[in-house]
């Protein structure tokens, strides 16, 4: 980070001495307010059974974070972006932030790269943007054992995807924008210690990710006749990733075995991909997505995602349903299939300048002969952007 700090501040005085530099800002506010019942039941052997309660939990948050965002124009092909944020904390790891504590507070950096754009190629490089995908969702749905399924883009700010410490080369070729991306990120290593267990797992992390992907855009390839309407407002995405693992990992066996150092590798039998399709008809909106990974001897995962969102007269109403299905192959819930579902009911206002988001959601956590776990949330959202 100091490196790429150093060359933006090295840029931006080259830059002062032969052009005047543009600045264009922007920000978010955003307050929360959540309260949530937990239902925590065993499972038996066999599907569909009832199991025994075993504690039901109330819990209520409050919550604020902002952003605040610069993009220093150096020349017309050439800027500068800064994204500064709360809820970035420790080393900021991919899909790991949360706004919990006065130290979640402090702001951070979420964002610092240069955006090079020509007319063949756009190129970013640093801690550059990345928006959630359904391969990243799945990332997410699979970074820890118990995840709960939280929507990546939950609300304005309690996002689990910041940014990525890469590169990224994008090429537009007809109505396809191409892409390439290496990053460097920690994002699916984990270590759980459960209660009762006799065992520590510690994964060794992805580290270094080459994805490959394109964006496809109907309006931007028009059919004649009928087929006009079908590729209007139609949007397509797909990647698929080569992970690398980290120099340094382990797998213990019992709590007082060593750790044992990890070559960097790439995994022969890992695949990797994710795709999503939109299209917008009149005032509603529909998106589908779905990302599958394996790893062999330690699990598989798939992950749905469907969403339907409407806009009416300035009133929008969303509904959005998720799933993952992940089959371990190692750990105390070896041989066992973790699946989460959560449906989302929510709805969207902007009252001059400030968005009003009501919101509902059903968790349902199911661990095959192990535990059930049934959540409900409400909250609502107030953020201003300006």
């Amino acid at each position: 980070m100091r490196q790429l700090l150093t060359i933006i501040g090295l840029l931006l005085m080259a830059a002062t001495a032969m052009a005047e530099i543009t600045i264009d800002w922007w920000g978010l506010a955003a307050f929360r307010v959540r309260s949530e019942e937990t239902r925590e039941y065993t499972t038996i052997a066999f599907p569909g059974a009832p199991g025994e309660l075993l504690k039901t939990i109330q819990d209520g948050t409050t919550r604020t974070g902002y952003q605040l965002g610069l993009r220093l124009g150096v020349r017309e092909d050439l800027a500068i972006g800064l994204t500064f944020r709360s809820g970035l904390y420790g080393r900021a790891q991919v899909m790991l932030q949360d706004i919990t504590s006065r130290e979640g507070l402090l702001p951070a950096i979420q964002e610092a790269y240069i955006d090079w754009n020509v007319e063949f190629a756009r190129v970013q490089m640093g801690r550059i943007p990345q928006a959630g995908t359904a391969l990243w969702d799945l990332y997410a749905a699979t970074a820890q054992t118990d995840f709960r399924m939280d929507d990546p883009r939950d609300g304005v700010f309690n996002d689990r995807m910041a940014a990525l410490n890469g590169v990224r080369l994008g090429v537009p070729v007809g109505a396809f924008d191409i892409r390439g991306v290496y990053h460097t990120d920690y994002t699916t290593g984990f270590q759980r210690t459960e209660q009762g267990a006799t065992v520590r797992t510690v994964r060794s992390p992805d580290q270094y990710i080459f994805l490959f992907g394109f964006d496809w855009d109907g309006s931007r390839m028009p059919l004649p006749g009928t087929f006009s309407a079908v590729t209007r407002d139609l949007k397509i995405s797909f990647d698929y990733g080569f992970p690398s693992r980290a120099a340094v990992g382990s797998d213990l066996n019992s709590r007082s075995a060593p750790e044992r150092e990890w070559p960097d590798f790439v995994y022969a039998d890992e695949s990797l991909w994710g795709a999503s399709v939109r299209k917008s008809v009149a005032m509603v909106t529909v998106a589908a997505g779905y990302a599958h990974t394996r790893r062999d001897s330690v699990y598989e995962a798939d992950f749905k995602d469907l969403t339907l969102t409407a806009d009416i007269y300035g009133v929008k109403p969303t509904v959005r349903y998720q799933e993952g299905l992940q089959t371990h192959e190692a750990g105390i819930y070896r041989g066992n299939e973790v699946k989460r579902t959560a449906w989302h009911f929510l709805a969207a206002y902007d009252f001059k300048g400030v968005e009003i988001q009501p919101r509902m959601i059903l968790f349902r956590t199911d661990i095959a002969g192990f535990r059930e776990r049934i959540q409900t949330r409400v909250e609502l959202t107030t953020s201003v952007r300006f």
